[in-house]
């Protein structure tokens, strides 16, 4: 099978997991090139498991498994291909483009509210400041408080509504007083930079990339440690009840990732700048801000209500009532794996 590099599209025909028997019959193989998007054709896509990935330094215990081999040491064949963000990784595995998405707590939150069949398998990184706030010192935003009457670019769907509204109250902003404009996170460096915004949310790896590129003009607000973002994998009902060993196997290669991420965090670094596009200092100077465990914890479920308090308050929800949010966690994989790593009392 030929795989061409490219950058992900759209519209492709969806992947489909293998029996168990199939993947233990088929030669392996593993896409592993550091750096690049990487998609399949519909004449290669038979076999593969897709694993579509939201380009975080979260997801380092994904690409650790890739570069090392360890997917195909389990005996899968595994395909990774890089989108902007969580929310579009997981609209990619929704619209069947994809078995698996590497996504934020937020945009997971958004899909079981719309009733997507969705299945959240396990968080795989904590990030204590993965997003901040970017202001242009240049149009008088000097501290946290100088956002009123600002245009600040956010994600719709994303952490990054979540995270400004709770940088706005934690600052006595009313939310009113400011005036959001909705960017895709790839537009947000260029409006930032002809002057449609004034401030904008993001997160690594476009937040390094742009204090490189304003340097001191370009303040950088991290809040007040507030919220704790869990970046999970989650795939498609199913998808994952069809093939429940490929779930396991998966499981076992991200915790081996996380094992190499402790013992040799300079390789896993590296790796993860080549699948990025990050200067290994650039990767280094927010590395701490996070913990690498494959598990299901309680936070977890606590952060999808009380985000979903947030949504229907804010109104971007027609819910009226908390859901029971515990049928769209698969707790049989990591179950079976480690059940030691599953403190959500279910």
């Amino acid at each position: 099978m030929n795989v061409r590099l490219k950058t992900a599209p759209r519209g492709k025909e969806p992947p489909r997991f293998l029996t168990v028997i199939l993947l233990t019959l088929l030669a392996v193989t593993i896409i592993t090139v550091p750096g690049q998007a990487q998609s399949v054709n519909k004449s290669d896509a038979t076999g593969k498991i897709v694993i579509a990935d939201g380009s975080s330094i979260n997801s380092a215990p994904l690409y650790v498994a890739l570069q090392n081999g360890y997917f195909r040491q389990e005996g899968l064949k595994v395909v990774c291909r890089l989108f902007p963000s969580g929310k579009a990784a997981l609209d990619a595995v929704r619209r069947g483009e994809g078995d698996l998405a590497t996504v934020a707590d937020i945009p997971l939150m958004h899909a079981v509210l719309e009733g997507a069949p969705l299945k959240i398998v396990a968080v795989i990184s904590e990030a204590f400041r993965e997003n901040a706030l970017v202001a242009r010192r240049d149009r008088g935003i000097l501290t946290e408080k100088d956002l009123a009457g600002k245009k600040i670019g956010v994600t719709p769907g994303t952490v990054s509504e979540f995270f400004l509204d709770e940088f706005l109250f934690f600052n006595r902003t009313p939310r009113k007083r400011v005036r959001m404009i909705y960017l895709s996170p790839d537009r947000i460096p260029e409006a930032l930079e002809k002057g449609e915004i004034d401030a904008a949310v993001t997160w690594n790896p476009l937040l390094s990339k742009m204090q490189e590129r304003w340097g001191a003009n370009l303040n950088v607000f991290y809040g007040k440690g507030r919220y704790r973002m869990l970046w999970n994998i989650a795939g498609l009902k199913n998808r994952l009840a069809g093939d429940p060993a490929a779930v396991q196997k998966i499981l076992r290669a991200l915790i081996r990732g996380v094992a190499f991420i402790r013992e040799k965090p300079g390789e896993a670094r590296k790796i993860t700048s080549g699948y990025l596009g990050l200067q290994e200092a650039q990767i280094g100077a927010v590395w701490g801000d996070r913990q690498f465990q494959v598990s299901l914890p309680s936070l977890l479920l606590m952060n999808l209500e009380n985000q979903t308090r947030w949504a229907m308050r804010n109104k971007s929800t027609p819910k009226t009532g908390v859901p029971n949010i515990l049928p769209n966690f698969y707790f049989e994989g990591l179950t079976a794996v480690d059940p030691e790593a599953v403190t959500i009392i279910h």
